[in-house]
């Protein structure tokens, strides 16, 4: 994977929701992630072992028929 940048969309390898990269978290190689909840603000630190840029599970789009 690419060197993760702030501003960047990521995800947990794990899944979830898209996160964008606000910056490097305190001192540490951590990167400090935030996104939104309906209205709420969300933020959390995440090692980059953790994320991706790409979704790992994409949403299944319905059969035409």
């Amino acid at each position: 994977m690419s060197e993760l940048k702030v501003g960047d969309v990521v995800y947990l390898k794990s899944g979830g929701p898209a996160m964008t990269i606000n910056g490097k978290a305190g001192m540490g190689s951590e990167w400090s992630c935030v996104w939104f909840v309906d209205s709420e603000n969300k933020k959390a630190d995440f090692k980059p072992e953790a994320l991706t840029t790409e979704n790992p599970k994409p949403r299944q789009k319905p059969m035409a028929g």
